[in-house]
């Protein structure tokens, strides 16, 4: 029962430090997004520029 009694009481620091980590690893992604966002815009201008040339 004791060692029952201490995974459950263990469970919620994992899932703290899980949701900590998830939290960090959305805004990450959200940055990495932004940075293909304007990767691609950069792209399609240089794109068009070769298009024109």
């Amino acid at each position: 029962m004791a060692k029952r009694h201490n995974k459950e009481g263990s469970y919620p620091k994992i899932f703290v430090f899980f949701n900590r980590n998830l939290a960090c690893f959305l805004y990450f992604l959200h940055y990495l997004c932004d940075i293909r966002e304007k990767y691609t815009k950069r792209e399609r201008i240089f794109g068009e520029k070769k298009n024109l040339s």
